[in-house]
Parts: C-alpha cells; sequence; structure tokens
C-alpha cells in the first residue's frame, strides 16, 4: 500500500507540473460511483455485493487522464454445507485512461495498478476461521463519460481485477460495473 501511495503522490506532481505548463488543457475532476462486484470468474456461489467508489482524475488533454482511485467492493458471502464464507475487498489504484471524444460522449480505456486488502471468514458450526491477504496487481477497464454540462458528467464503465494471493496460490478475478458521477474543475 505504501508503494501504492508513493506512485499515486509521483503521478499527482507531475500532473500538476504538467498543467502549470499546458494550461489551456488543464481539467482536474473528482467522482463517485456506485456498482455491482462479481466473483464468478472465481467462485460462482458467492453473492454478487454492492460496492462504491471514489476517484479523483486530472486530463492532460481530451485522449489522456490520470486517476486515481479508492474502491470498496462490498461484502461477498456465501452458504455452502452449514459454513459461511464471506469476504470484504478494498482497495486504492492509479491508472493512466485513454479517451475517445464524440460529442458529449467519451469512450475510455484504462490500464492500472492497484494495492488491495482482502479480508475472509468462514464460520460453521463450531468454529470460525478468519484472515488478510493483500498485494499489487494490475487491472484494466473500459467505459463511457457523458457530458451533461461543462462540469458535470455521468459515467458507465467496467473494470476487472486480479488478485493474486501469495499464501496459496490462489488467483481472484473480479469483475465490477459501476455508474457514477463526475465533478470537473
Amino acid at each position: 500500500m505504501r508503494q501504492l501511495k508513493k506512485i499515486m503522490f509521483v503521478a499527482m506532481l507531475t500532473a500538476i507540473f504538467i498543467s502549470s505548463t499546458y494550461a489551456k488543457e488543464k481539467k482536474a475532476y473528482v467522482g463517485l460511483s456506485l456498482g455491482q462486484s462479481d466473483y464468478s470468474d472465481t467462485d460462482s456461489g458467492l453473492s454478487k455485493p454492492i460496492g462504491y467508489d471514489i476517484f479523483v482524475g486530472y486530463k492532460f488533454n481530451k485522449y489522456v487522464a490520470l486517476e486515481g482511485e479508492f474502491r470498496d467492493f462490498g461484502k461477498a458471502k456465501k452458504t455452502e454445507n452449514l459454513v459461511e464464507t464471506s469476504y470484504t475487498l478494498t482497495e486504492a489504484g492509479i491508472s493512466v485512461i485513454g479517451s475517445y471524444p464524440i460529442n458529449k460522449v467519451s469512450l475510455f480505456a484504462k490500464l492500472g495498478m492497484h494495492s488491495w486488502i482482502l479480508n475472509y471468514e468462514n464460520t460453521g458450526p463450531g468454529f470460525s476461521r478468519t484472515g488478510t491477504e493483500s498485494g499489487t496487481n494490475m487491472f484494466y477497464g473500459i467505459g463511457a463519460d457523458y457530458e451533461i454540462t461543462k462540469r458535470v458528467s455521468v459515467r458507465l464503465d467496467y473494470n476487472k481485477y486480479e488478485l493474486k494471493l501469495e499464501n496459496n496460490d490462489k488467483k481472484y478475478k473480479i469483475a465490477h460495473y459501476s455508474l457514477g458521477a463526475s465533478y470537473h474543475f
């Protein structure tokens, strides 16, 4: 997590420096989205929880942006043979976004790195086991922004995250669909 914070800090300083050079093209934004996580690539029995995302970004021009995010994926659960399993996942990430504007709509793709923390709990008759895993992996996504006004836009996006657990070499693949809004400065 510290490594990601350092990367985000350097990226934001770079954005500020570049913005002073290209003042006409600068466009910072902040936003919030709600979405649903799907763990079915990893475990088909898990619920699809609702989570949220807070993001902040900087558009260098109409085609390239740098974005930082914090995402809470919600709590995924399943019950099987009297054993309840639950996962809570949070992550902080940074990504480069490439956009293609078409009138008020801007299609985008992103590629980034994220640091994550996965807490899990297994409970059943007479036992309870908890644990935590963490790591840093890449993620990618696609989406579209619709400009309502010069300062407000709505966003629909799909992101794919992979978590590689070190303790058992298991990989979790999580899809996250979200709808949000952003305010541009």
